[in-house]
């Protein structure tokens, strides 16, 4: 195998691609990323037996092979060497592999393609098509809920669904106290699938791939058992998750007694505030009041105590809830609205955000019973 690549675009390929590689296997191959040199590009491809990460980068082949490279020290090398210049890759049979560029030369031993275990293959007869941007905001508005807990696996998924009549996707997550729903418009599909459910560890590594800022397309392959992400020259592959998810759609109360509109910024400032004195340790809530034109909340913990205040105009209401406050401001921090909604029924019934107008995301806290000192 002998070729040249371009150093900058090389090392952003495997940075991403090496994503997928094991840190520590009994299996070598899972260490490292394979690399197909042909027809005037490379190929590269990690697998851990999770997820699959390839991605194909021009070169300049001038022997064509296949070799795989131990992904941390290669991938250390090449983001070491000179920026904006050529490197030269080549191996022998015996998987020695030399590395130059300008004057710097490292030599490393490489391991056999045939270790290399076969990656899941996923057709796209069954597919989705939405902008990255789109997708992007399908994760950042879900993910945080999904559940840490192995106690029902399948909540530490995300919950896809099409609806073929409006044409657009949801995405939903939750936890045994918080849910959160988004949706945005799919450009195509093909095929007749209408759910499936991804792990978040899954979307979370892809939410870090993804670009900036694109208005190009990924496109979602969904199989029975796997799920393939293709955008630009990238392909991620994962398992999906089995079994039934919980009918979500069942919690969220139907009714509310109010709903007052805020700021998020506001909302979300003064949760921040009260983050430096809430204790995860003893899951201090935060008290918040409604009081016909003004939302105060306070909060107490072995640190100190907290208040503040902010307007809502047209408000004629009281009531007085307590919340987890991390759980409350993952969701403002999800939330790319300036304005929020805010209905809640009984000060034992969930809190549920939603946009002002329209239905595109939803977000529900459980309430928390307040203690002695914030009553």
């Amino acid at each position: 195998m002998n070729f040249v690549c371009q150093r900058d675009l090389l090392s952003e390929v495997v940075n991403i691609v090496s994503k997928a590689a094991s840190v520590k296997s009994t299996i070598t191959a899972l260490e490292g990323i394979k690399a197909q040199v042909e027809d005037g590009k490379i190929k590269l491809s990690a697998y851990d037996f999770n997820i699959a990460i390839s991605a194909v980068c021009p070169a300049n082949t001038i022997e064509p092979g296949t070799i795989i490279f131990p992904a941390k020290l290669f991938g250390d090398i090449i983001r070491k060497l000179p920026a904006g210049d050529d490197v030269y890759i080549e191996s022998d049979d015996s998987y020695q592999i030399k590395i130059s560029c300008k004057g710097s030369v490292f030599n490393i031993m490489g391991v056999s393609p045939q270790d290399f275990p076969k990656i899941p293959s996923v057709d796209e007869k069954n597919y989705v098509d939405l902008t990255i941007s789109a997708f992007k905001r399908l994760l950042k508005h879900t993910i945080y809920a999904a559940s840490q807990s192995d106690i029902k696996p399948i909540l530490t998924g995300i919950l896809f669904e099409i609806n073929d009549k409006e044409s657009y996707i949801s995405a939903v997550g939750l936890d045994q106290y918080r849910l959160s729903l988004k949706r945005e418009s799919f450009e195509y599909k093909c095929g007749d699938f209408q759910k499936f459910i991804v792990p978040a560890k899954t979307l979370n590594e892809l939410l870090k791939i993804l670009p900036e800022e694109s208005e190009n397309n990924i496109r979602i392959c969904v199989t029975e058992k796997n799920v393939m992400f293709c955008f630009d020259n990238f392909v991620m592959i994962s398992r999906t998750l089995e079994g039934e998810f919980l009918n979500y759609k069942s919690v969220i109360p139907a009714q509310h007694k109010f709903k007052v509109k805020i700021k998020t910024k506001d909302l979300r400032s003064m949760l921040d505030r009260a983050a430096l004195i809430t204790s995860s340790a003893v899951k201090s809530p935060i008290k918040c009041e409604f009081d016909f034109d003004t939302v105060k909340i306070s909060t107490a913990s072995n640190l100190g105590k907290f208040t503040d205040v902010i307007s809502v105009p047209n408000f004629n209401e009281k009531m007085t809830i307590g919340f987890n406050n991390r759980f409350m401001l993952e969701a403002l921090n999800a939330c790319d609205q300036d304005e929020i909604a805010i209905r809640i029924n009984t000060e034992l019934t969930p809190i549920i955000l939603e946009p002002v107008q329209g239905e595109d995301f939803l977000a529900m806290v459980l309430p928390m019973r307040l203690n002695l000192d914030l009553k």
